[in-house]
């Protein structure tokens, strides 16, 4: 673990900082995007499609998928702090996808963390969840995005 995470840090100081998921630093076999922090800390962010409609999608017929998308922060001793999930729930039909609902939920393994705030929103073919987390004057922020294609598949 030790050299996963020097490996992360050095490629992280060879970008700016600032790489969204989609770019992260490492990704590995189950597509898990892992971004490391200044602070020697790093969040792992998951995605996990939790159910899906049998049917083939069509122009006209509506398939829906509900996917969640998980934001794990740990501290620099590999010790999970909180985690925050957006479940989303899209329809799809070959030539276009909607979110039709979206909702968070989180969980605090380091009880010195508490949870401050969170939100949900909805556009097009994609949900957005914010979540806030304080630590004495300490404010970690975590914004999660599930999109859906057309064909169902989520990202």
């Amino acid at each position: 673990m030790k050299k996963l995470l020097s490996a992360l840090t050095a490629a992280a100081l060879l970008c700016v900082w600032t790489i969204p998921c989609a770019a992260a630093l490492a990704e590995d076999d189950a597509g898990d995007c892992v971004i490391v922090y200044d602070d020697s800390g790093y969040q792992v962010t998951e995605l996990e499609m939790a159910t899906e409609d049998s049917s083939s999608p069509s122009v006209f017929s509506l398939s829906t998928v509900t996917g969640r998308k998980t934001v794990t922060r740990y501290d620099s001793r590999d010790r999970r702090l909180f985690s925050f999930t957006l479940t989303a729930t899209f329809s799809y039909n070959g030539s276009t996808a909607s979110a039709t609902s979206a909702s968070y939920s989180y969980r605090i393994y380091d009880s010195s963390w508490d949870f401050s705030s969170g939100s949900t929103r909805r556009s097009r073919n994609s949900a957005y969840a914010t979540g806030k987390f304080s630590h004495g004057w300490s404010t970690k922020t975590v914004t999660p995005k599930l999109t859906c294609s057309a064909r169902g598949q989520l990202s």
